[in-house]
């Protein structure tokens, strides 16, 4: 039996190497708490996000910056990454009022980096 998955907009967004699923409304509070945990201050600040913020020239654009719904985040940019997302933990709530964690769902993604780092392999948005 052969399993075809094909992108609604009800279904959210999916990563490879387990790194994200989910709504593409979590994804983005994820990524607000880990600007706010980084000091970088409102995302919604930021080009892309509705501002005119230029991004900061630091590898945590690689994830703040990435389009929510395609591309990919490149193989030799994952661990340093994972780095840069794990100093951040400490940062990030255990409960973020609404039944999830940006601390856990922060953890998870650097997980999925780790592995698509050890594989060569890049991480894929769809």
């Amino acid at each position: 039996m052969t399993l075809l998955l094909t992108r609604t907009d009800d279904m959210g967004l999916d990563t490879t190497h387990g790194c994200f699923h989910g709504p593409y409304s979590m994804f983005h509070e994820l990524r607000c708490a880990i600007a706010e945990a980084a000091g970088w201050g409102d995302l919604e600040e930021y080009e892309g996000y509705g501002g005119t913020t230029p991004y900061p020239d630091e590898v945590l654009t690689i994830f703040l910056g990435h389009t929510d719904f395609d591309g990919e985040i490149a193989a030799e940019d994952a661990g340093p990454l994972a780095d840069g997302l794990e100093v951040l933990l400490p940062h990030l709530d255990d409960d973020d009022g609404d039944g999830w964690s940006s601390r856990a769902k922060t953890s998870k993604f650097i997980d999925g980096l780790r592995r698509a780092s050890a594989a060569g392999e890049s991480i894929e948005f769809f």
